[in-house]
């Protein structure tokens, strides 16, 4: 999480907008009443987080919360990827979106190892800071690797390298696949 205030409420509204959407997109009114109360649960515990000292147990629940979360976004948004008779330039958008969820959903695991393992990350990485667990994700999912926030215990270190993997397979095998059927139907007509 943020440690600034603006950085917190950026953060919040970021991930608010982008989980209701998603959940409305459903149109299923049980599961927008769900995603809407665990992110109300994940503001109210964020914030004590930023606000407060609270026990540790309330910043690992916000981040589990936040995962949780955002893997529902990233299901609702894939769901129509892999569901589509046809290839379009939304799905194709679709898809690149899914990419990127998957990354802001790493950044939030890799916030969860660093609030059980405070070393688990070298330089900067700590459970609190979303903008480097961000960035951190990006980088490893891009297998770009700058080497200056570094995977120091063996669970990052395999989490990091599940997520390169996961990222080199999605940009080759379904966007690829996508863009490739997009340009036939394309080419047909």
């Amino acid at each position: 999480m943020p440690t600034s205030l603006i950085g917190q409420v950026i953060l919040q509204l970021m991930v608010t907008t982008l989980i209701l959407a998603s959940a409305a997109l459903r149109r299923s009114r049980w599961q927008v009443l769900l995603v809407a109360t665990l992110t109300a649960l994940w503001v109210a515990a964020s914030w004590s987080a930023v606000l407060f000292r609270p026990p540790p147990w309330v910043e690992i629940a916000a981040h589990g919360l936040l995962i949780a979360l955002l893997a529902l976004a990233l299901l609702a948004t894939l769901r129509p990827v892999f569901g589509a008779s046809r290839v379009e330039a939304a799905t194709i958008a679709g898809a690149v979106s899914g990419y990127l969820l998957i990354a802001l959903t790493w950044a939030a695991v890799y916030q969860e190892m660093a609030a059980f393992d405070p070393g688990a990350f070298s330089d900067g990485l700590t459970s609190r800071s979303w903008i480097e667990a961000t960035y951190f994700s990006l980088v490893t999912i891009t297998t770009v690797g700058f080497g200056d926030i570094v995977a120091r215990s063996p669970v990052a270190r395999i989490w990091s390298g599940l997520e390169a993997v996961t990222g080199n397979l999605y940009m080759a095998v379904l966007i690829a696949r996508l863009v490739s059927e997009w340009r036939n139907e394309r080419h047909s007509r």
